[in-house]
């Protein structure tokens, strides 16, 4: 079987296979949608008509937003299939809200922070040195642990059940993930993508033969059914209270934006193994997306919808990963939704079947996540962040840190294990980009005959900051060929901004940015097929920009290469030789 994932658009997918894929993925995305608001509804208690016009809301905004990720319209939507749940990084701050002044007060909370994504997205130019790969690794890693520990309680039944029934949720749920895991390694292009539904028909049947199954809330629930009144009631009391649950409420959806950026990445690796160039402008629009639906969650009064990590682990795991299929499953769950029948059929899945595909799920959303952080080099530093992050992150969500160290009021934020080891990440990777120490910048006209510039301002800053002489000219070796690179591009498209030159070192390391205005091929080419040509002198010409990015690729480590606003940035590493250094 090939290791390559196939996207929407490189194969054909009949109306059979795209309905059994929206299906799988309406299954995977209701729970994450109802989870949130059924156990604030549990917890306070909240009346029916408002605790269901809470949930229909919540879904019905989940279902647009997930919308609004497939569809790129100018500045807005991510285009690709990015599915929209909500997540438990609100449930602390939502208890405040609640707390303090109800779902009034909550829905208050969801539309004034939502500019925050925004303003995420305005701001990745700036700090995409921050929201690294190993930040959204970490990330995407903390959610798992959550999930995980969602999945075990809905398998185990809150891990109050014991003899004979544990032994039958033990097997039905060991059953559903024998399934999966037969069809998804050897069930081939085939059978992969139904992994899901097959390992559920197990265990629904195997739930069905030991009695495990109710259906008798399907029965009685009425095909349609509509909430009372449609837009939330917008409470605004600017008291001290009220500006903590602000300040909380902001810090969780900052995490959740860091959370979307690491899930478009982890979707990137599924739709593009091997792809390094990450499209920050379609990443700013579905933050945008983001932004927009989560205003629409406050007016509506629900909760707002964020990335879901696990349909993105369902896509890499059936192999596909389409558009019309998330257009579909749109369609789907805005029916379900509409429907409190259906609703309920989607709710009585057995607990063991829910949870044991809440298992698997999990295994391949650690996977992409460990791909994110080792997708660079793995050295010391990355590993301690990366390692650092996730130990205080779970030590934090455990709930056996000093849980009443802290005062009531900062509680929604030190006890998140998914906030704090997120800010951590952060934090680190922030205070190692201020420790690269000084460095030079300049610019030059996009022409190649100005590619002397670039040698002799590379030569000025190797002789400032004392390179030995073989690391200085790898550096100009390296600055030539991303220069020649982008001066081609910017000639084909006539662009005559400056190319601009960033170069900093450490110790051991020069670090090299390098910005044009306007989109580049990519050149951080694949290390496994970036061997030169033995006959040089039998090459063509139109191999020449090839060969460069090559000797580049040969040259450099860390080649990063990302757009945002029609500007291309380029990154990349120089390492000095222990000798030298």
């Amino acid at each position: 079987m090939p290791n390559r994932q196939l996207s929407g658009s490189e194969m054909r997918l009949d109306a059979m296979q795209i309905a059994v894929q929206a299906l799988q993925h309406v299954i995977v995305l209701f729970s994450g949608i109802i989870l949130v608001p059924v156990i604030l509804i549990n917890f306070y208690r909240i009346p029916d008509a408002e605790g269901y016009r809470f949930i229909f809301m919540t879904g019905l905004v989940s279902a647009a937003a997930t919308l609004m990720q497939v569809i790129r319209y100018r500045q807005f939507g991510l285009g690709a299939p990015m599915f929209m749940g909500t997540s438990g990084a609100f449930i602390a701050c939502a208890h405040a809200a609640i707390t303090q002044g109800g779902l009034h007060l909550l829905s208050n909370l969801v539309l004034m922070t939502a500019p925050l994504y925004f303003l995420f997205g305005f701001c990745l130019r700036y700090i995409r040195h921050i929201i690294t790969p190993t930040v959204g690794g970490v990330v995407i890693m903390l959610a798992m642990a959550g999930l995980l520990k969602d999945a075990t309680h809905v398998w185990t039944g809150d891990m109050t059940v014991d003899g004979h029934e544990a032994f039958i949720r033990i097997l039905i749920g060991v059953l559903t993930i024998a399934v999966m895991i037969l069809a998804e390694w050897i069930g081939g292009r085939r059978y992969r993508p139904w992994t899901l539904a097959l390992g559920m028909l197990a265990g629904c049947i195997t739930a069905w033969f030991f009695g495990e199954t109710d259906l008798s809330r399907v029965s009685t629930a009425p095909w349609l059914g509509l909430p009372e009144t449609l837009l939330a009631e917008f409470v605004f009391k600017p008291t001290p209270a009220y500006w903590m649950d602000f300040f909380t409420f902001s810090i969780a959806v900052m995490v959740t934006a860091i959370k979307y950026t690491g899930d478009v990445m982890a979707l990137d690796q599924v739709r593009f193994p091997g792809r390094r160039v990450l499209d920050y402008d379609a990443l700013k629009g579905g933050l945008f997306a983001s932004g927009l639906s989560a205003g629409l969650a406050g007016l509506a009064g629900g909760m707002p919808a964020t990335s879901h990590s696990p349909n993105t682990s369902l896509m890499g795991m059936t192999g596909i990963a389409s558009r019309r299929i998330t257009l579909a499953c749109t369609l789907l769950l805005t029916i379900i939704i509409l429907s409190p029948k259906t609703t309920m059929l989607l709710m009585s899945i057995p607990e063991p079947v829910a949870g044991a595909v809440g298992v698997v799920l999990v295994s391949h959303l650690f996977a992409t996540g460990m791909r994110l952080v080792a997708g660079k080099e793995l050295n010391f530093r990355n590993g301690f962040i990366a390692g650092l992050s996730l130990c205080v992150g779970l030590l934090i969500g455990s709930g056996y840190f000093f849980p009443n160290a802290f005062p009531e009021y900062l509680a929604p934020v030190v006890t998140n294990g998914f906030a704090v080891g997120g800010m951590l990440a952060v934090a680190l990777t922030l205070l190692t980009r201020l420790q690269m120490g000084r460095g030079v910048a300049f610019k030059v006209p996009p022409r190649v005959d100005h590619l002397g510039v670039v040698n002799r301002q590379v030569a000025e800053f190797a002789e400032a900051f004392d390179l030995p002489r073989a690391t200085a000219s790898r550096l100009d070796l390296a600055c030539e060929e991303v220069f020649v690179h982008m001066v081609g591009e910017s000639e084909k498209n006539s662009i005559t901004r400056e190319i601009l030159f960033r170069l900093r070192r450490t110790k051991r390391k020069v670090f090299v940015d390098a910005c044009c205005g306007t989109r580049i091929d990519d050149v951080s080419l694949d290390p496994d097929n970036a061997g030169l040509p033995g006959d040089l002198e039998a090459i063509k010409e139109s191999d020449f920009k090839s060969i460069g990015l090559k000797l580049l690729g040969h040259i450099a480590q860390n080649i990063e290469h990302i757009h945002i606003n029609n500007f291309a940035f380029v990154s990349f590493e120089l390492s000095r030789p222990k000798k030298e250094a």
